[in-house]
């Protein structure tokens, strides 16, 4: 698949598998609602039509503005998302992160990660059910 790697001024997207694709933000960056809109662009242009998973590594002293989050779990914005793994270097991003999602459901089935590896396996089950429904 050509341009299999995209960089923006806060992250780096790529695509791991023909099903997942790995956004990398930079450390320190103030996720905005605007840099949401451009990475999800750049995911639909890395899968064409296709349903894809997301794994998101978050560098580290990042931020991400209430509005930017709200972007990013809005159910139009997620049509084609199959799932988003979260991987957060803070312990304590971790633990906020996964609160949160116990109390705001999320349109995509989205959970944190403290290890990328495991993050990666769950996002492989999760798109291989997708597949085999």
């Amino acid at each position: 698949m050509p341009n299999k790697e995209i960089k923006t001024d806060i992250a780096k997207i790529q695509l791991y598998s023909s099903n997942i694709i790995e956004t990398i933000i930079n450390d320190n960056e103030i996720i905005d609602p605007e840099n949401v809109v451009e990475i999800k662009h750049f995911n639909k242009k890395l899968m064409k039509d296709k349903e894809y998973a997301v794994l998101i590594n978050v560098g580290k002293g990042n931020t991400i503005s209430k509005d930017a989050w709200y972007v990013s779990v809005n159910k139009n914005y997620d049509k084609k998302t199959i799932a988003k793994a979260i991987v957060v270097k803070n312990p304590i991003h971790y633990v906020l992160g996964e609160a949160y999602l116990r109390v705001n459901k999320t349109f995509v089935k989205t959970k944190f990660f403290k290890k990328r590896k495991n993050a990666l396996k769950w996002l492989e089950k999760k798109v291989a059910k997708k597949i085999k429904d």
